[in-house]
């Protein structure tokens, strides 16, 4: 997958652990959709508390994925 970021974002509010997947979308200047499709391929983790609840992806995991793939555009 080639992935590329218009800039390099870091979330840097330890207040803030969990991300929603419009937060992920404007964070990373991609769609919603194109969220839920990296987490549908597997590529970005996420948690789900009940089935056809809210996803939610952990700031940490977000950071890790834009670091695995920035690299590569």
């Amino acid at each position: 997958m080639r992935l590329a970021v218009r800039e390099t974002v870091r979330v840097t509010d330890p207040r803030k652990d969990w991300l929603s997947v419009s937060e992920v979308a404007e964070i990373t200047g991609f769609s919603r959709k194109t969220v839920f499709e990296w987490m549908a391929e597997g590529h970005l983790p996420f948690m789900q508390v009940k089935p056809g609840g809210p996803r939610r992806i952990r700031a940490d995991a977000l950071d890790e994925f834009l670091a695995r793939y920035e690299d590569r555009a």
